[in-house]
């Protein structure tokens, strides 16, 4: 099956998606996901303290890295 084309709601817009697409030639069309929650977090930063490797979120929460999802491609935390 040759596949030129493919659309996903916006629970697939994320780097890794879109580097798979990119990589197969495949046109995506996929819906955004919305940046209000992003927007709401405005100039304040992550805090990242590389001794503990882990950031802090400007609600003060912890974010400890959990783990890596395939070839490298994406790191969480």
């Amino acid at each position: 099956m040759d596949i030129k084309r493919a659309c996903a709601d916006k629970g697939y817009d994320c780097a890794v998606v879109h580097h798979v697409l990119d990589k197969q030639q495949i046109e995506g069309y996929i819906s955004p996901v919305s940046t209000d929650s992003i927007e709401a977090i405005g100039d304040k930063p992550f805090l990242y303290n590389e001794q503990s490797d882990h950031y802090l979120c400007p609600e003060g929460k912890l974010l400890k890295f959990t783990h890596i999802e395939g070839d490298g491609i994406k790191e969480a935390y």
